[in-house]
């Protein structure tokens, strides 16, 4: 099934913002990878600095990049906080391709997929121990993004639908109640 292309809402770009948090000067992060701005990852050496507006420019750029693996790997309808979801989700693991979520979600198993498959991603590598042990960090991430793939839409209605006439069935109903 072909659904139409979809991407980050302005909200879904605030809470990758949120989320990702904004550093100036370039980090080592859990996994020891260079990273500057808000969880950029590509071509960060020792010693680099971002300021906000241009590591939000970045992060515009690369969330399309975000938008265009859920456009490739999802088959099945998303509303738009689905999408944002799995954009947060995706970004911060790159795991979505190769996931079961994605597997139950691609067969209509929304519910297996956000409620159960998601909270699973929720482990980090200890540096010390070489284990992973369970982020609290990740925890919170994970059910922000179960709760925003989960929070219902609104009933988005195009103005020409906000005063539909009678229709013909209705009126002779109404006609002869009278």
């Amino acid at each position: 099934m072909s659904r139409p292309p979809m991407q980050l809402s302005n909200r879904g770009f605030e809470l990758l913002k949120k989320y990702e948090e904004f550093k100036d000067k370039a980090y080592k992060d859990r996994k020891g990878v260079w990273t500057i701005g808000y969880g950029h990852t590509r071509n960060v050496k020792p010693g680099m600095t971002i300021d906000e507006p241009s590591a939000s420019q970045l992060l515009n750029t690369e969330s399309k990049r975000f938008d265009d693996r859920i456009n490739k790997y999802v088959k099945v309808p998303l509303n738009q906080n689905q999408h944002d979801a799995l954009v947060l989700f995706d970004y911060n693991t790159g795991g979505l391709a190769s996931s079961t979520l994605l597997k139950k979600l691609n067969t209509g198993d929304y519910k297996g997929a956000f409620n159960d498959e998601l909270p699973r991603w929720n482990k980090v590598k200890d540096e010390k121990t070489k284990k992973y042990v369970v982020s609290p960090g990740l925890i919170n991430r994970r059910k922000y993004e179960q709760d925003l793939a989960n929070e219902p839409m609104p009933l988005m209605l195009k103005p020409e639908y906000l005063n539909l006439p009678k229709q013909p069935q209705q009126q002779d109903e109404q006609e002869q109640g009278q």
